[in-house]
């Protein structure tokens, strides 16, 4: 209808100036004569099928009365149709077979024209019919046969400006397109957009082409549609305010960190000069941060850069293509490389120039700043700025694999052993508390490798199942489709509000153990702090705090022999090790407030190399594959008879393309460890902490 209110063929040809004739050869039936009585025939070139007598008008058979035997028409003749003399023969013979005047063929002629009128001929068998004859060398000749002059002589004028043979088909069956609707009754419309509002074809599948869909909906499906529209914005707004107060709480806490470290007596851990950075307005160009220390290796750099201005979408896209990459180089060469580092390497490895690859970093870094509200994007620049360490993502992994492990339970209890895929939000309500609730302030615990379950306070669970009818208005839920992700690699609102909430506890967590230990050295004006003093500020951060966790930190900061102070469940710290110096056995051991800190934040990790080895690798790797595939094309993996090369192509198959997806990509529920909608893990994560030896590594 669109095309006919513009004038455009299906293929956008122009036929604006042709609509008149529009269904001319609808009525025409290809199984008949030719209309004009000049052509009786047009011999076994008019056409692929046997051309009689059809409805777009011949010469009738006498009804003037005759012979029984039906001599008005010759059956036997080119020009009539089977149908025509079966019905001739009907009419000529009576029932019993003998003769009948010709006034009884016609009165039952007229009988079976009003209970079995005709209808018109099939669109389709007429459409290759009438291309048929637009592609003959003498379609002139052949369409003057069945079309007046006029008629012709605008189908000439079509072909000449180009028009192809199937829109001159679709045009004269009056249709816009092959076996389309028709549009005939509508022909007074043709054209009216292009005449009065200079409308075009570059207008299809716009806004009126939407109003014409919805016209020609009935009452129930427009009220249906309109419904399921409101139930997706109102999904939509609910997701957008609960990113707008993240993105503000984020912000709220850059500002508080300045004004903390602007107040202190005492210098801390720095700022990353990153949070600066993003707080820029969309400029034009970037100015480079510099070359030193505390810039990441990726991002350093001098002068004016180019901004992009990178969408959210293909920011995340290459925050996960960098994660895999990641696992899989670290799973291939067996060594360690941090998220910065390998940041470089793999913007080098991408645009293959120093320049584009910083240019590419910096427009990456800027548009994660801007987008801090999405967990994936908060995460990564998180670790970037040296804020959390690389394990907290493996800890949201399991955090999540942990929660739908629990509500398949949930489903299968439900259902008797049964996986429905569905639950109530009571149901789903009451998995999660049994599951995250903590009666104890959980906010403060700090779960490690093992016991990854993070426990979240009532207004954690409130805001959380807050997020869960934000979702979905309905009873029921399709809970895996809580994890999917959409278009723009975003998980729904109820996965990304517990990923939030896990990267804020975390963030809170060590922002308190960090504030402790300033505390104390505020208090007796100590520019070191030794293990005594940095164990004292994990056990007032962490109430009843485990010794696995003391011990992980404590070793991360100070090495082995930090974890001689690690205190047993539920004892205190004596008032001796409370005091405001460090003491002379620890002088040795003790470190500068703001290395202590920079370290309680990021994991120390063995065997970890920097970016110029890193490339070295992946150079010996290529030319390795290289050599590999000239000496033996055929040489798999596994196959070679050199051990250290049987080993290394061991490890290369595991960590190959279905071991780096790390579980980001997949249609439906993707698990922690990388399986992909179905049954939950073979050992599911444990559950609170009875029995657990937890680490901070995970949380």
């Amino acid at each position: 209808m669109h095309r006919l209110l513009l004038g455009v063929s299906h293929n956008g040809g122009n036929v604006l100036p042709w609509c008149h004739l529009l269904g001319a050869c609808r009525h025409i039936d290809p199984s008949g004569p030719p209309p004009n009585g000049a052509a009786a025939g047009v011999g076994p070139e008019g056409s692929s099928l046997a051309l009689a007598a059809g409805a777009g008008g011949g010469p009738p058979g006498s009804g003037a009365g005759g012979p029984g035997a039906g001599e008005g028409l010759d059956a036997s003749s080119d020009n009539i149709s089977p149908q025509r003399a079966r019905l001739n023969g009907i009419a000529g013979g009576g029932p019993s077979g003998g003769g009948g005047a010709g006034g009884g063929a016609v009165r039952r002629s007229a009988v079976m024209s009003v209970l079995c009128p005709p209808g018109p001929p099939d669109i389709r068998e007429q459409h290759a019919w009438l291309h048929g004859l637009l592609t003959r060398p003498d379609a002139a000749a052949a369409l003057s046969r069945w079309l007046s002059e006029e008629a012709v002589e605008a189908v000439g004028q079509m072909a000449n400006h180009s028009i192809d043979h199937h829109s001159i088909a679709c045009l004269l069956l009056g249709t816009f397109s092959v076996a389309g609707a028709d549009v005939v009754p509508y022909k007074s419309l043709a054209g009216i957009l292009a005449s009065r509002y200079r409308h075009t074809a570059a207008d299809i599948g716009g806004s009126i082409t939407e109003a014409l869909e919805l016209a020609a909906l009935s009452t129930r499906d427009r009220v249906e549609r309109l419904q399921q529209m409101n139930r997706e914005l109102h999904k939509q707004a609910n997701k957008l305010r609960r990113n707008l107060s993240d993105q503000r709480k984020v912000e709220r806490e850059s500002r508080a960190a300045e004004a903390r470290s602007a107040t202190r007596k005492v210098a801390g851990r720095p700022l990353s000069p990153l949070h600066a950075f993003v707080l820029q307005k969309r400029p034009d160009v970037f100015v480079g941060l510099g070359i030193g220390e505390d810039i990441p290796v990726a991002l350093q750099a001098e002068g004016k850069l180019y901004n992009r201005m990178m969408e959210k979408a293909e920011a995340e896209r290459l925050v996960h293509a960098v994660w895999a990459a990641k696992r899989e180089f670290e799973s291939s060469h067996a060594v360690r490389i941090t998220l910065s580092d390998y940041l470089s390497v793999h913007m080098q490895r991408k645009y293959g120039a120093t320049r584009p690859a910083v240019e590419g970093a910096y427009n990456l870094v800027y548009t994660l700043g801007q987008h801090q509200y999405d967990p994936d994007c908060y995460l990564f620049f998180k670790i970037l700025t040296g804020d959390l360490d690389e394990c907290t993502r493996d800890g949201q992994e399991r955090l999540r694999s942990a929660v739908q492990t629990c509500l398949l339970a949930a489903d299968a209890a439900a259902n008797s052993g049964r996986v429905t895929g569905w639950l109530r939000k009571s149901d789903i309500r009451d998995a999660v508390t049994r599951l995250l609730g903590a009666r104890l302030v959980a906010r403060r615990w700090a779960p490690g490798r093992r016991a990854v379950v993070l426990p979240l306070g009532a207004a954690q669970l409130s805001d959380l199942f807050d997020a869960l009818d934000d979702e979905t208005s309905h009873e029921m839920v399709a809970y895996a489709r809580l994890f999917e992700d959409d278009t723009d690699l975003s998980q729904g609102i109820f996965v990304e509000t517990l990923r939030q909430q896990h990267l804020h506890s975390r963030l809170d967590w060590l922002q308190a153990i960090e504030d402790a230990v300033l505390d104390w050295a505020e208090a007796g004006g100590s520019p070191v702090v030794g293990p005594t003093a940095l164990r004292n500020a994990i056990l007032r951060a962490t109430p009843d705090g485990d010794p696995a966790i003391q011990r992980e930190l404590l070793v991360r900061v100070f090495g082995n022999a930090g974890a001689s102070v690690v205190l047993p469940y539920g004892e205190k710290p004596s008032r001796a090790s409370r005091a405001s110096k460090v003491s002379k056995e620890e002088t040795n051991i003790a470190l500068p407030l703001e290395v202590a800190l920079r370290r309680l934040r990021q994991e120390r990790m063995e065997g970890c190399v920097g970016v110029a080895a890193a490339m070295e690798l992946v150079a010996a790797g290529r030319s390795m594959r290289g050599s590999r595939s000239a000496t033996s094309p055929r040489r798999t993996l596994g196959t070679t008879g050199d051990g250290a090369e049987g080993a290394g192509a061991s490890q290369s198959s595991v960590a190959g393309p279905a071991g780096s997806r790390d579980g980001e990509k997949g249609a439906g529920v993707v698990w922690a460890d990388g399986e992909v909608s179905g049954a939950p893990p073979a050992t599911p994560p444990r559950v609170g902490f009875v029995g657990a030896e937890p680490s901070t590594g995970d949380l």
